[in-house]
Protein backbone atom coordinates (compact mmCIF):
# COMPACT_ATOMS: atom_id res chain seq x y z
CA UNK A 1 0.00 0.00 0.00
CA UNK A 2 1.04 3.42 -0.80
CA UNK A 3 0.99 4.71 2.81
CA UNK A 4 -2.06 4.69 4.82
CA UNK A 5 -4.49 6.93 5.71
CA UNK A 6 -4.92 8.82 9.20
CA UNK A 7 -7.03 7.12 11.40
CA UNK A 8 -9.90 9.52 10.55
CA UNK A 9 -9.55 9.56 6.85
CA UNK A 10 -9.94 5.19 6.25
CA UNK A 11 -13.53 5.15 7.58
CA UNK A 12 -14.52 8.30 5.17
CA UNK A 13 -12.77 6.50 2.45
CA UNK A 14 -14.82 2.93 3.04
CA UNK A 15 -18.12 5.04 3.89
CA UNK A 16 -18.03 7.10 0.37
CA UNK A 17 -16.68 3.72 -1.74
CA UNK A 18 -19.42 1.89 -0.30
CA UNK A 19 -21.95 4.59 -1.02
CA UNK A 20 -22.05 4.56 -4.80
CA UNK A 21 -23.96 5.48 -7.21
CA UNK A 22 -25.22 8.49 -4.08
CA UNK A 23 -28.11 10.27 -3.61
CA UNK A 24 -29.92 11.51 -6.78
CA UNK A 25 -33.09 14.21 -7.00
CA UNK A 26 -36.47 12.83 -6.72
CA UNK A 27 -37.68 15.74 -8.77
CA UNK A 28 -36.36 17.53 -12.37
CA UNK A 29 -33.93 20.01 -11.11
CA UNK A 30 -31.35 22.41 -12.31
CA UNK A 31 -27.55 22.24 -10.68
CA UNK A 32 -25.94 25.81 -10.78
CA UNK A 33 -23.01 26.21 -8.88
CA UNK A 34 -23.22 24.59 -5.41
CA UNK A 35 -26.64 24.66 -4.96
CA UNK A 36 -29.62 22.67 -6.83
CA UNK A 37 -32.84 23.96 -7.54
CA UNK A 38 -36.14 22.20 -8.19
CA UNK A 39 -37.33 22.57 -11.92
CA UNK A 40 -40.96 23.52 -12.47
CA UNK A 41 -40.20 23.45 -16.52
CA UNK A 42 -37.64 22.31 -18.52
CA UNK A 43 -38.07 22.21 -22.94
CA UNK A 44 -35.40 19.89 -23.69
CA UNK A 45 -35.78 21.51 -27.32
CA UNK A 46 -35.15 24.79 -26.75
CA UNK A 47 -33.11 24.26 -23.38
CA UNK A 48 -35.48 26.69 -21.31
CA UNK A 49 -36.83 26.29 -18.04
CA UNK A 50 -39.13 27.60 -15.29
CA UNK A 51 -37.33 27.31 -11.43
CA UNK A 52 -39.85 26.22 -8.79
CA UNK A 53 -40.37 28.53 -6.02
CA UNK A 54 -37.51 28.38 -2.84
CA UNK A 55 -38.57 27.43 0.38
CA UNK A 56 -38.02 31.25 1.38
CA UNK A 57 -40.22 32.53 -1.57
CA UNK A 58 -43.83 33.12 -2.44
CA UNK A 59 -45.23 29.77 -4.37
CA UNK A 60 -45.68 32.24 -7.33
CA UNK A 61 -42.11 33.22 -7.18
CA UNK A 62 -40.52 31.71 -10.09
CA UNK A 63 -37.26 32.15 -12.15
CA UNK A 64 -37.42 31.74 -16.26
CA UNK A 65 -33.78 31.00 -17.45
CA UNK A 66 -32.30 28.72 -20.66
CA UNK A 67 -29.04 26.95 -21.06
CA UNK A 68 -26.86 27.93 -23.63
CA UNK A 69 -28.10 26.93 -27.55
CA UNK A 70 -25.50 23.69 -27.84
CA UNK A 71 -26.73 22.42 -24.29
CA UNK A 72 -29.51 20.51 -25.60
CA UNK A 73 -27.31 18.95 -28.31
CA UNK A 74 -26.24 15.71 -26.46
CA UNK A 75 -28.05 14.93 -23.55
CA UNK A 76 -26.17 12.22 -21.57
CA UNK A 77 -27.30 9.34 -19.63
CA UNK A 78 -25.90 9.32 -16.21
CA UNK A 79 -26.42 5.64 -15.01
CA UNK A 80 -24.03 6.03 -12.35
CA UNK A 81 -22.27 8.41 -10.09
CA UNK A 82 -23.10 11.26 -12.45
CA UNK A 83 -26.80 11.61 -11.49
CA UNK A 84 -25.24 13.05 -8.04
CA UNK A 85 -25.62 16.67 -8.05
CA UNK A 86 -22.86 16.46 -4.80
CA UNK A 87 -20.86 14.45 -6.92
CA UNK A 88 -21.23 16.03 -10.61
CA UNK A 89 -21.03 19.50 -8.63
CA UNK A 90 -17.58 18.03 -7.13
CA UNK A 91 -16.74 17.15 -10.37
CA UNK A 92 -16.85 20.06 -12.89
CA UNK A 93 -15.63 22.29 -9.87
CA UNK A 94 -12.63 20.50 -9.93
CA UNK A 95 -11.77 21.03 -13.16
CA UNK A 96 -12.79 24.42 -13.63
CA UNK A 97 -15.96 24.87 -13.92
CA UNK A 98 -19.17 26.29 -12.39
CA UNK A 99 -21.76 23.60 -13.43
CA UNK A 100 -24.94 25.14 -14.75
CA UNK A 101 -26.61 21.32 -15.44
CA UNK A 102 -30.26 20.19 -15.70
CA UNK A 103 -31.03 16.90 -14.28
CA UNK A 104 -34.07 14.71 -15.48
CA UNK A 105 -35.42 11.71 -14.47
CA UNK A 106 -36.34 9.13 -17.32
CA UNK A 107 -36.71 5.65 -18.03
CA UNK A 108 -34.16 3.97 -20.48
CA UNK A 109 -36.02 0.82 -22.71
CA UNK A 110 -34.40 -1.78 -23.77
CA UNK A 111 -30.89 -1.13 -21.72
CA UNK A 112 -29.99 -2.22 -17.82
CA UNK A 113 -27.69 -0.76 -15.63
CA UNK A 114 -25.05 -3.51 -14.38
CA UNK A 115 -21.95 -3.24 -12.67
CA UNK A 116 -18.56 -2.46 -14.95
CA UNK A 117 -15.98 -5.09 -14.58
CA UNK A 118 -13.25 -2.34 -13.12
CA UNK A 119 -12.57 -0.68 -9.82
CA UNK A 120 -12.90 3.32 -9.90
CA UNK A 121 -10.02 5.33 -8.08
CA UNK A 122 -12.23 6.18 -4.90
CA UNK A 123 -12.62 2.22 -4.71
CA UNK A 124 -16.08 1.44 -5.42
CA UNK A 125 -17.71 -0.75 -8.44
CA UNK A 126 -18.91 1.40 -11.37
CA UNK A 127 -21.74 1.33 -13.38
CA UNK A 128 -22.50 0.69 -17.03
CA UNK A 129 -25.23 -0.16 -19.24
CA UNK A 130 -25.99 -3.10 -21.11
CA UNK A 131 -28.45 -3.85 -24.17
CA UNK A 132 -31.39 -6.16 -22.77
CA UNK A 133 -34.69 -6.27 -24.72
CA UNK A 134 -37.28 -5.55 -23.22
CA UNK A 135 -35.71 -4.10 -19.96
CA UNK A 136 -35.92 -0.49 -18.98
CA UNK A 137 -34.12 1.33 -16.12
CA UNK A 138 -34.88 4.68 -14.03
CA UNK A 139 -31.94 6.96 -15.18
CA UNK A 140 -30.46 10.32 -14.72
CA UNK A 141 -30.80 12.55 -17.79
CA UNK A 142 -28.27 15.45 -18.46
CA UNK A 143 -28.40 18.59 -20.12
CA UNK A 144 -24.94 20.96 -20.00
CA UNK A 145 -23.23 23.36 -21.90
CA UNK A 146 -20.47 21.66 -24.41
CA UNK A 147 -17.76 22.77 -22.52
CA UNK A 148 -18.78 21.12 -19.27
CA UNK A 149 -19.80 17.83 -21.29
CA UNK A 150 -16.24 18.45 -22.64
CA UNK A 151 -14.60 18.57 -19.15
CA UNK A 152 -16.69 15.70 -18.07
CA UNK A 153 -14.84 13.23 -20.43
CA UNK A 154 -11.64 13.78 -18.74
CA UNK A 155 -13.50 12.25 -15.63
CA UNK A 156 -14.66 9.23 -16.93
CA UNK A 157 -10.85 8.50 -18.52
CA UNK A 158 -11.89 7.98 -22.26
CA UNK A 159 -10.07 5.16 -24.05
CA UNK A 160 -9.00 3.69 -20.56
CA UNK A 161 -12.30 3.15 -18.60
CA UNK A 162 -15.10 4.21 -20.61
CA UNK A 163 -16.35 5.11 -24.77
CA UNK A 164 -18.47 7.95 -25.42
CA UNK A 165 -21.26 7.88 -27.87
CA UNK A 166 -24.83 7.80 -28.61
CA UNK A 167 -27.20 4.79 -28.03
CA UNK A 168 -29.07 4.37 -30.98
CA UNK A 169 -31.35 1.66 -29.95
CA UNK A 170 -32.11 3.25 -26.15
CA UNK A 171 -35.77 5.56 -26.35
CA UNK A 172 -35.24 7.70 -23.19
CA UNK A 173 -38.92 8.76 -22.06
CA UNK A 174 -39.23 11.31 -19.98
CA UNK A 175 -40.97 11.67 -16.74
CA UNK A 176 -42.64 15.01 -18.43
CA UNK A 177 -43.70 12.94 -21.39
CA UNK A 178 -41.32 13.89 -24.14
CA UNK A 179 -39.28 10.83 -25.53
CA UNK A 180 -35.20 11.25 -26.33
CA UNK A 181 -33.80 9.35 -29.49
CA UNK A 182 -30.03 8.93 -29.12
CA UNK A 183 -29.37 9.86 -25.77
CA UNK A 184 -25.79 9.52 -25.34
CA UNK A 185 -23.31 7.72 -22.46
CA UNK A 186 -20.36 6.42 -21.51
CA UNK A 187 -20.08 2.59 -21.83
CA UNK A 188 -17.24 -0.03 -20.17
CA UNK A 189 -14.49 -0.79 -22.36
CA UNK A 190 -13.88 -3.66 -19.05
CA UNK A 191 -17.21 -5.25 -20.15
CA UNK A 192 -19.97 -6.12 -17.43
CA UNK A 193 -18.91 -7.70 -14.13
CA UNK A 194 -20.55 -11.39 -14.63
CA UNK A 195 -22.00 -14.07 -12.72
CA UNK A 196 -23.13 -17.56 -13.08
CA UNK A 197 -22.80 -16.04 -16.85
CA UNK A 198 -25.17 -13.02 -16.38
CA UNK A 199 -24.33 -9.86 -15.36
CA UNK A 200 -25.05 -8.14 -12.22
CA UNK A 201 -27.54 -4.75 -12.01
CA UNK A 202 -27.25 -2.49 -9.61
CA UNK A 203 -29.44 -2.76 -6.64
CA UNK A 204 -29.87 1.39 -6.10
CA UNK A 205 -31.09 1.92 -9.44
CA UNK A 206 -34.63 0.60 -10.26
CA UNK A 207 -35.38 -1.17 -12.62
CA UNK A 208 -36.93 -3.98 -14.66
CA UNK A 209 -34.35 -6.52 -15.89
CA UNK A 210 -33.54 -10.29 -15.91
CA UNK A 211 -30.17 -10.30 -13.68
CA UNK A 212 -29.81 -10.62 -10.42
CA UNK A 213 -29.11 -7.10 -8.52
CA UNK A 214 -26.68 -6.17 -5.93
CA UNK A 215 -26.10 -3.47 -3.31
CA UNK A 216 -22.56 -1.31 -3.90
CA UNK A 217 -21.49 -3.37 -0.59
CA UNK A 218 -22.44 -6.71 -2.00
CA UNK A 219 -20.60 -6.06 -5.47
CA UNK A 220 -16.97 -5.51 -3.14
CA UNK A 221 -17.44 -8.34 -1.45
CA UNK A 222 -17.93 -10.16 -4.93
CA UNK A 223 -15.10 -8.31 -6.19
CA UNK A 224 -13.12 -9.19 -3.46
CA UNK A 225 -13.33 -12.34 -3.18
CA UNK A 226 -12.75 -12.97 -6.81
CA UNK A 227 -9.33 -11.04 -6.82
CA UNK A 228 -8.28 -10.81 -3.44
CA UNK A 229 -9.40 -13.62 -1.80
CA UNK A 230 -8.79 -13.70 2.14
CA UNK A 231 -8.64 -10.05 2.09
CA UNK A 232 -10.65 -8.17 4.30
CA UNK A 233 -13.35 -5.83 2.62
CA UNK A 234 -12.58 -2.57 4.24
CA UNK A 235 -8.97 -3.02 3.43
CA UNK A 236 -9.23 -3.92 -0.01
CA UNK A 237 -11.48 -1.11 -0.65
CA UNK A 238 -8.69 1.18 1.00
CA UNK A 239 -5.88 -0.81 -0.62
CA UNK A 240 -7.34 -0.21 -4.31
CA UNK A 241 -8.22 3.83 -3.26
CA UNK A 242 -4.01 4.83 -2.45
CA UNK A 243 -2.39 1.82 -4.59
CA UNK A 244 -2.96 2.93 -8.34
CA UNK A 245 -0.80 -0.11 -9.54
CA UNK A 246 -2.53 -2.59 -7.29
CA UNK A 247 -5.97 -1.38 -8.48
CA UNK A 248 -4.70 -1.60 -11.84
CA UNK A 249 -4.16 -5.45 -11.22
CA UNK A 250 -6.99 -6.11 -9.56
CA UNK A 251 -8.92 -4.54 -13.03
CA UNK A 252 -6.82 -6.65 -15.52
CA UNK A 253 -8.36 -9.93 -13.51
CA UNK A 254 -11.42 -8.45 -13.84
CA UNK A 255 -11.69 -7.92 -17.51
CA UNK A 256 -10.26 -11.44 -18.00
CA UNK A 257 -13.76 -12.78 -16.82
CA UNK A 258 -16.10 -9.65 -18.09
CA UNK A 259 -18.32 -10.34 -20.85
CA UNK A 260 -17.86 -7.10 -23.63
CA UNK A 261 -20.65 -6.20 -25.58
CA UNK A 262 -22.38 -6.68 -28.10
CA UNK A 263 -22.54 -2.89 -27.88
CA UNK A 264 -25.91 -2.75 -29.75
CA UNK A 265 -26.50 0.69 -31.49
CA UNK A 266 -23.85 2.52 -29.77
CA UNK A 267 -21.86 4.82 -32.23
CA UNK A 268 -18.84 6.36 -30.70
CA UNK A 269 -18.51 9.94 -31.04
CA UNK A 270 -15.09 9.91 -29.94
CA UNK A 271 -13.48 6.74 -31.92
CA UNK A 272 -9.73 8.10 -31.27
CA UNK A 273 -10.61 6.72 -27.59
CA UNK A 274 -11.50 3.08 -29.36
CA UNK A 275 -8.61 3.15 -31.30
CA UNK A 276 -6.49 3.77 -28.54
CA UNK A 277 -7.93 0.70 -26.78
CA UNK A 278 -7.39 -1.56 -29.24
CA UNK A 279 -4.26 -0.38 -29.76
CA UNK A 280 -3.24 -0.93 -26.20
CA UNK A 281 -4.88 -4.63 -25.87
Amino acid sequence: MNGAPPSAQRPQLIAHAKAYPYARPAMPALLTGEHIRALRRFDPVSGEYLLAAGADESPTDTVAGHLPPRAVENPLLAVGANGSPAVLGRKLSALGHRPLVVMLQARVLDHAVVYSAHLSAYGSVPATIQHSPGSYARVAVLFMPPEQLEALHASESLGVNYAFGRLDTAPVALESGETLEAPSAYLSLHGALMRNGEPLALDAIPQSCPYAALTQESALNYVCELVSPGVALDDFIVKNVLDGAWRSENILSLSRMARRGPWVGFRPLRPETLEQTVAGD
